[in-house]
This record gives C-alpha cells, structure tokens and sequence, in this order.
C-alpha cells in the first residue's frame, strides 16, 4: 500500500479529521481544494417570459428536444456532463462548432477510462475539454446555451439515458438570469478542473 494511503487511513483510525485532510492535501496537491470547495449559495428567481420544454425517456423525445436546443445556438454552449456518449448530442455540438459557436465542455473523470467517450470526438474538433476529479463525482447534466436558456434534469448524454433508463430533461429559455447562475457555476468548476488535450 502507498505510503499516503497509510497516512489517510491511520488518520482515520486516530479520528483525527483535520490532520487527515492536510495529510491527504499535502500528498495529492491537484485534489488540495476538494477538502474546501463550497458551491456558491442557494438562490431564487422569479422566471416571468420564460418557456418551459420538458421530455423523458425511455425512448421519448430527450435526445430531440437537446440537439434541436443545440441546432439554435447562435453564440456560446457551455456544457457539464457525467456520461458522455450519445451520437447525436455529441454530433450536434460539433455541428455547433462548425458554424461558429463557442463550445466548451467540461466532464467527469470517468471521460478519461471508459471505451467510448465523446471527449476524443470533441477535440478532434477543437472543442475545448477539462475533466472535473476534484470531487468523487461530477454529477451536473446541464447546458447553458446563449447565456439564455438552460437545459437539466437527470438525463446523462448517453445512448443508455435515451434508450434504457427513466430520465427526464428540462429545458428552461427566455432565462438569461437562470443562465447566469448556472454559468456562474460552471466556471467555479472549471477552476478546480484541468484540461484533457
């Protein structure tokens, strides 16, 4: 066993929490934030002149209502995924690219180890790419698209999420202040990410 996995756990058997998270810092400085990253605050707007798109799958509209979301996009689609592995989504941010949208992704550590991942189809494509593993999971499944509209819900970018699984996606435009937080927070994670070129 490595000699920081030793200290780690000997500081747990000692309940010594505090000592154990400068330890663990020390020996894995890229992680060094994770111990003290909080998210921003809780907040609540008032969406008047919004729209509203829902779809859920199995084999519903999902995957549609996000790549007709992408086809729109005139200037800026930022992105947070965890699975990352649908054709079409993927196909349609590289579209985006294409015609002169600024794309911008950021994706879970699991990008890095699975088969198939989206993320060498993007770079091929020069779309930016940082994987977020200063946390255990990178968790977020949403697009900010013109720092006007919002997509979320549970739905993964995958095959499977369309496919196999009960999901659900939102979509929310006519929002540039819902946009702005969720901009807000994916740049916090981008700090704490490193790029994948």
């Amino acid at each position: 066993m490595p000699t920081n996995n030793k200290v780690f756990i000997s500081c747990i058997a000692v309940a010594l929490s505090f000592s154990c998270t400068v330890v663990w810092a020390k020996r894995n400085p890229h992680h060094a934030t994770a111990a003290r990253q909080h998210a921003p605050p809780a907040a609540t707007l008032s969406l008047s002149g919004a729209d509203a798109t829902v779809a859920f799958s199995p084999n519903g509209d999902a995957t549609k209502v996000i790549v007709m979301a992408i086809a729109k996009a005139k200037k800026q689609i930022l992105v947070q995924a965890y699975g990352f592995t649908s054709p079409a989504i993927i196909t349609a941010l590289g579209e985006a690219k294409a015609r002169g949208v600024d794309v911008e992704v950021i994706l879970d550590k699991i990008n890095k180890s699975v088969r198939y991942s989206g993320a060498s189809y993007l770079k091929n494509h020069n779309i930016p790419v940082w994987i977020d593993d200063s946390v255990a999971i990178a968790h977020n499944k949403i697009m900010v698209i013109d720092n006007d509209s919002v997509i979320s819900g549970s739905f993964n970018f995958t095959r499977s999420a369309q496919q196999k699984n009960a999901e659900n996606v939102l979509i929310i435009s006519h929002a540039p202040g819902l946009a702005r937080l969720y901009a807000r927070n994916w740049t916090w994670r981008k700090s704490v990410s490193h790029g994948d070129n």
